[in-house]
């Protein structure tokens, strides 16, 4: 997999990493890179787990199959992704899958779904996640 990679969280998330309980809410801009994706442009035999991205993918130059709400291109495990993507050049959850698995990926189709525990089904909100129901996006709570 390409190293020249762009994500709201890890540009490359390499082997036996995990990103879990992380969350993108900015815009991820990667002009000429490879792979984008709103949490990491490449998951390279790697997880990603228990995350959100309702950031901008914004990649003119880069090709759809090489961009993704969650991930670019991953070989890796995806678990529990949860995505939305108004108002950004990335079409879908990840741009390419090379192996590796995926489990329950949901695309919330409304600003006003983003804001609900419903959305988000497998989220902790007991001990890890925080949402204020209808007010907030999910948050992390301060974990000791």
């Amino acid at each position: 997999m390409d190293g020249n990679s762009t994500g709201g969280i890890s540009g490359y998330n390499s082997s036996n990493a995990k990103i879990k309980n992380s969350y993108n809410t900015g815009i991820v801009d990667s002009g000429t890179e490879s792979f984008v994706g709103g949490i990491a442009g490449v998951n390279n035999s790697s997880i990603i787990e228990n995350v959100y991205n309702i950031g901008i993918i914004k990649s003119p130059t880069v090709d759809i199959t090489c961009k993704g709400q969650i991930v670019g291109t991953s070989n890796g495990e995806l678990i529990n992704l949860y995505w939305y993507k108004a108002g950004t050049s990335a079409t879908n959850v990840y741009g390419r899958i090379d192996g590796g698995t995926v489990t329950n990926t949901v695309e919330i189709t409304s600003e006003e779904n983003l804001k609900k525990i419903i959305s988000y089904p497998m989220f902790d909100f007991t001990n890890i996640w925080y949402i204020n129901q209808d007010y907030t996006y999910p948050q992390l709570r301060n974990i000791k």
